[in-house]
């Protein structure tokens, strides 16, 4: 045989050219392309480290987050039950300025004097009810109108007004 024959067969199958025997030989070791390229054991850690990491970073800011508002909450309480008190105060003070005693001394002090007959306006309609009489008391000056109760009853004119008690309201400078 010559060497060409020897060239062309098989890696697998060869024949020996002294006994033309076929014999066995190991194959032929050849290069392989290049795959692609894979990470390894510790790239795959460090990318389970890292997002472990960033999952506890979140965590705790989650729970920074919610203390702050845990303490927000907690001091609004605090100024809602503080609001609450003084509402309650306020309260009892306005229940306590309206008791027909604390009325009365008021109206003592601003000059006012009891009605013993009462009139009544229905706005409905605007008629009195009842017959409205003057009470007579002292002059009372209250800002720029001097508050009068006359003697004798007086149907408001040019520059008095009529107040809710039966007296007469006189603008400074005028008369009715």
């Amino acid at each position: 045989m010559s060497a060409a024959t020897h060239l062309e067969a098989p890696a697998s199958r060869r024949t020996d050219v002294a006994s033309s025997a076929p014999v066995d030989l190991p194959p032929r070791l050849r290069v392989v392309p290049r795959g692609t390229p894979r990470l390894g054991r510790n790239a795959f850690g460090l990318l389970i480290g890292a997002l472990l990491g960033c999952g506890l970073m979140a965590v705790l800011l989650l729970n920074t987050v919610l203390a702050q508002g845990a303490f927000a909450i907690h001091s609004l309480e605090q100024e809602a039950t503080a609001l609450e008190i003084q509402q309650q105060a306020l309260e009892q003070e306005v229940a306590l300025l309206d008791t027909p005693g604390s009325l009365a001394r008021r109206a003592r002090d601003l000059g006012m004097v009891r009605s013993p007959l009462a009139a009544f306006l229905r706005l409905r309609d605007g008629q009195v009810l009842g017959v409205p009489t003057v009470t007579p008391g002292r002059p009372r000056i209250l800002g720029r109108a001097i508050f009068a109760t006359p003697a004798t009853p007086t149907v408001p004119g040019d520059g008095a007004v009529a107040t809710g008690d039966g007296a007469v309201a006189q603008v400074e400078g005028r008369t009715p």
